[in-house]
């Protein structure tokens, strides 16, 4: 069961989705080169108009629109975080 979740996380690392002012909900996926991370992405959260994905080697990138991330500061380390969810009001 880890074997495949690991599967699937590293292809989700390959994909990030697009949205679109006319577009409630995801519809498509696409690949995105160069990819945000080389490590694979085990989180999703959104919440006040940016996405935040967390992952291996304690990786955190985030997202305005979902198609264009950028790697939040941080030294790498050994650190997997699997999820990441919002506490604000």
């Amino acid at each position: 069961m880890k074997m495949h979740r690991l599967a699937s996380c590293a292809a989700t690392a390959l994909l990030a989705f697009t949205i679109t002012t006319n577009i409630l909900a995801q519809s498509t996926w696409q690949l995105r080169h160069p990819l945000p991370t080389q490590h694979g992405l085990l989180g999703i959260a959104y919440a006040t108009n940016r996405f935040v994905a967390v992952g291996g080697r304690g990786s955190i990138v985030t997202s305005t629109d979902g198609t264009n991330w950028t790697r939040a500061a941080g030294p790498e380390s050994n650190i997997v975080l699997h999820d990441v969810s919002y506490g604000g009001s």
